[in-house]
């Protein structure tokens, strides 16, 4: 989507933003694109009949028809979404309990809840079957989506990395096309100061979801999936202030897996030691001699004041394994690690600015 010169990557990602603006267009047309019916499933056992009828004005006051009906042995609440032509179908079947109350899936409306059942409508007219992402567990994706996101970011990050400029690594992220990486609007004026920046580690091996996550977060931004009105899904920037729930940096592993199973190099054990070493250099060498991707969380640590470049840290000369290192010179700079698994399933070794847990309430 990008190009290697500066003209070109603001005038791509210019277009990107326009598109971004226009998106209540983009929202209106998709209303405009979908076919609503409602169904009302009468109650299973004896209710109110008149409630019914009532929950029927209710509909035809917001401009929708709603059939009312007997539920048959194996109906259920239900949302169903078809395609004709160009058209969406969207089924939105509910059921009266003996309450009055209407049954959507994980929906319930009373009949004083009208603005909210016609936002909910209006919510599926531009979003379909899933709503809209917004507020919800895997950005709003159900698992086949999130499942593809993960593979389309699986690829791993063929070029070096260290020293490049931060668009241009972007460009060459190995990131299916389908899932184009966008600038929101709101992050573009700030995000535009940094595309030059040089990036400070070597991400080359690591899979582009985790890879993208990392070059952003030096700079203080994120991503997330962003499933539009058309039911595309574009791979969203935004500053980390502004975004709630960005694409993280790695993926926990199962705790019943031996962590010396999963990077067995890091555990093997070695004659070292050195005295008032600079950390960054400590770092680089244990990953060199490990075969292991360190990655480094820079924008927490500029934040806490540690400067991982200049941070002097040592270590008694012994025969020991990398992993007793490792934890001993990143304890001394007040930092913390954990090995991650990237979208592959590659692990790597995430380095940050250790937080003291704080008991909610305090």
């Amino acid at each position: 989507m990008y190009s290697f010169t500066r003209s070109v990557h603001v005038f791509a990602i210019c277009l990107i933003a326009l598109s971004l603006q226009n998106r209540p267009a983009n929202a209106q047309i998709a209303a405009n694109k979908t076919i609503l019916t409602i169904e009302i499933m009468l109650p299973r056992i004896v209710g109110d009949p008149v409630q019914a009828q009532r929950w029927g004005k209710i509909f035809s006051e917001m401009g929708e028809t709603a059939r009312i009906r007997q539920p048959l042995p194996s109906d259920k609440p239900e949302i169903r979404e078809t395609k004709r032509g160009t058209f969406r179908i969207l089924k939105v079947v509910g059921e009266l309990n003996r309450k009055g109350d209407l049954v959507f899936p994980q929906k319930t409306f009373s009949m004083s809840q009208t603005d909210q059942i016609k936002a909910w409508l209006d919510e599926l007219k531009v979003y379909g079957a899933q709503g809209s992402p917004d507020g919800k567990k895997f950005w709003g994706l159900n698992k086949k989506q999130f499942d593809d996101v993960v593979k389309a970011l699986s690829v791993p990050v063929s070029k070096e990395t260290k020293d490049k400029p931060l668009m241009e690594v972007v460009d060459a992220l190995p990131i299916d096309k389908t899932y184009p990486v966008i600038v929101h609007p709101d992050a573009r004026e700030e995000f535009f100061k940094i595309e030059t920046a040089e990036l400070r580690q070597e991400i080359q091996g690591v899979s582009s979801g985790t890879a993208l996550a990392v070059l952003l977060r030096e700079r203080g931004f994120g991503f997330r999936p962003l499933r539009t009105p058309s039911a595309s899904i574009e791979l969203t920037i935004q500053s980390l202030s502004e975004i709630s729930d960005p694409w993280p940096v790695g993926w926990d592993i199962n705790d019943s897996k031996p962590r010396n199973f999963i990077i067995p190099n890091l555990y093997k054990f070695v004659k070292t030691g050195f005295e008032e070493a600079p950390l960054q250099r400590v770092l680089d060498a244990i990953s060199e001699q490990t075969k292991t991707s360190i990655l480094i969380d820079y924008n927490l640590c500029e934040q806490k004041e540690i400067d991982v470049a200049e941070a002097a840290v040592s270590y008694p000369e012994k025969q020991t394994a990398w992993s007793l290192v490792l934890g001993s010179v990143v304890r001394q700079a007040r930092l913390t690690h954990k090995i991650m698994l990237d979208e592959a399933g590659r692990p790597f070794v995430w380095v940050k600015p250790f937080v003291p847990y704080k008991l909610k309430g305090k």
